[in-house]
């Protein structure tokens, strides 16, 4: 089971209907180790068992791990088991965040103490869960200089760093998505969004996640990618291509995050401001998104965001992004790039 299929919760509102499925409600082991999957015979499959049982390793209940994994307590499990576990603990946070929302609709006093153990205990629980994970990955035969299907727990700690601080519904919003969690979005719905937004930019944890935001962006599409230019087939400007991506969430990834970038571009400003980027299109959108990333290259704080901000260099990032989404394959990732391209409309510039 690979990560694309445990990470819904987030990825949900993209595709229009909600994410139903609490975490309380599987009841299924983690999967079974990587040699039972990689056995060729039905009698190998046996001998391992009777192995496994011998040594006293037992099949891990999700629930069971999952509550290990939220407690700081180590799980002992193989990386595909770990990265369903990541996607738990994204789940959790997603739910959490529901549950907010709720109370702030009936007005209902939220304490702040609560809010803020939930929060801590989650950023405890991640960062538990990736300094284990590097460790697995360093004793297991996996390397990073052949990346196909292998999750990085270091880009995968941004993008949860990224979830928890920056509510992606409102952003969907404030990007005048019409449709949204199985019900459309209001001229009303978007101005609030857009207000609430505006505020959450211009607090610290908007600027957490914004620099976790250009953390992914930067490895995925300038780091990541640099080994991959080398490929006859390989065609990007970019140097990513989210057709030939071998992992089928990390685009989902980058456009969450380039949304987030987006969000914090768009809300910082002024509402009179209209930026005239047409020579976006003259000089290139990704020679200009290119070198609006690699300014984040030398970011190593939040505080820092401000001053690498472009709404140009943003326009250009979301351009180059819509017209590599608009060859894949996925209608999805193909909508995705439409949303992107309107976004970077929002901003001032166009294709």
């Amino acid at each position: 089971m690979r990560l694309q299929t445990t990470l819904r919760p987030c990825f949900d509102m993209i595709q229009g209907h909600n994410a139903d499925l609490a975490p309380y409600e599987i009841r299924l082991p983690l999967p079974c180790d990587e040699s039972m999957w990689t056995a060729e015979s039905g009698e190998e499959v046996q001998r391992l068992q009777e192995t496994f049982a011998f040594h006293g390793f037992k099949p891990v209940n999700f629930l069971d791990a999952l509550k290990l994994s939220l407690h700081g307590q180590e799980v002992h499990t193989h990386f595909q088991g770990r990265t369903i576990l990541f996607a738990g603990l994204l789940s959790i946070g997603w739910h959490i965040s529901r549950r907010e929302k709720s109370l702030q609709f009936l007005e209902t006093p939220r304490s702040n103490q609560d809010q803020s153990r939930w929060q801590s205990m989650l950023s405890r629980a991640f960062g538990i869960w990736r300094h284990s994970f590097e460790q697995v990955l360093l004793q297991s035969s996996y390397r990073w200089t052949d990346k196909s299907g292998i999750d990085d727990p270091n880009l995968l700690s941004h993008f949860a760093n990224i979830i928890m601080h920056v509510d992606i519904v409102e952003v969907q919003i404030m990007a005048q998505n019409e449709r949204l969690l199985s019900r459309k979005v209001s001229p009303r719905d978007m101005a609030l969004a857009t207000q609430r937004m505006r505020a959450w930019a211009a607090t610290s944890t908007g600027r957490l996640a914004v620099f976790h935001a250009y953390r992914v962006l930067f490895d995925m599409i300038i780091e990541k990618a640099s080994a991959r230019r080398a490929v006859p087939h390989y065609k990007s400007p970019l140097g990513y291509s989210c057709r030939d991506d071998s992992v089928a969430h990390w685009p989902w990834m980058i456009y969450l995050s380039a949304l987030t970038v987006w969000s914090c571009e768009y809300c910082s400003m002024s509402r009179t401001q209209t930026p005239a980027i047409g020579h976006v299109v003259n000089h290139g959108p990704a020679e200009l998104a290119l070198e609006y990333l690699s300014r984040s290259k030398h970011l190593v704080g939040p505080d820092g965001v401000q001053l690498i901000r472009s709404p140009k260099g943003c326009s250009a990032l979301l351009i180059a992004l819509a017209l590599d989404f608009s060859n894949a394959e996925s209608e999805l990732f193909i909508e995705a790039g439409q949303r992107l391209r309107h976004c970077a409309e929002m901003l001032g510039g166009h294709v």
